[in-house]
């Protein structure tokens, strides 16, 4: 009996040892990287900021594609919460901002991570690494952190029936940038 219960005891921490370390991503983050955007047949690839103040309720996106051919896709997105605002932003070939109403709180950008399932160990642009995945509405979220930093994301994919978008990481820092980074353009409406 005493065998049997220390098998099932060994065993039973074999398998707390083997689970993975959920991430816990910062919602306050500032992040460098590279993205590859797939609309149908067609990919391309650009670079681009993505940061969050999720205690000030900003965030924002700026990405920017390779070629004369994507550079339409080019995007910069201002969440401004606390004013109550969402801009879009884009400076080719002109200055162009559009305002629209926002309500409610700021949204997590890693709050899906909670109700990821862990599916893989992996090399991510030379990374050893878990990956996450979470899909919910049609869209499948993907996440890929460092093995032996839980918490800093190596690369990022959303994919929808229209769409998917890559991020790999080429800086990552847990902690939110200056507000400067959030200031509206001047060409915005108020």
């Amino acid at each position: 009996m005493k065998v049997v219960f220390s098998v099932f005891l060994a065993l039973a921490f074999i398998a707390l040892a083997a689970a993975e370390t959920r991430p816990k991503i910062s919602e306050d983050f500032q992040a460098t990287g590279k993205a590859t955007l797939k609309i149908g047949p067609q990919t391309h690839s650009g670079q681009g900021v993505w940061a969050q103040n999720y205690k000030a309720k900003m965030a924002r996106e700026v990405f920017e594609f390779n070629g004369t051919s994507s550079s339409h896709l080019d995007y910069s997105i201002l969440l401004r919460y606390d004013l109550h605002k969402a801009y879009t932003i884009t400076t080719k070939p002109t200055n162009h901002c559009v305002a629209d109403a926002v309500t409610g709180e700021l949204p997590e950008a890693w709050s899906w991570v909670e109700k990821a399932k862990f599916t893989k160990k992996e090399k991510v642009n030379g990374i050893e690494s878990d990956v996450w995945e979470y899909a919910v509405g049609g869209v499948k979220f993907i996440l890929a952190v460092r093995t032996a930093h839980t918490n800093e994301p190596v690369a990022f994919s959303r994919t929808t029936s229209q769409e998917n978008i890559l991020i790999s990481f080429d800086s990552w820092k847990s902690s939110a940038p200056a507000s400067s980074f959030f200031t509206v353009p001047s060409f915005c409406p108020k």
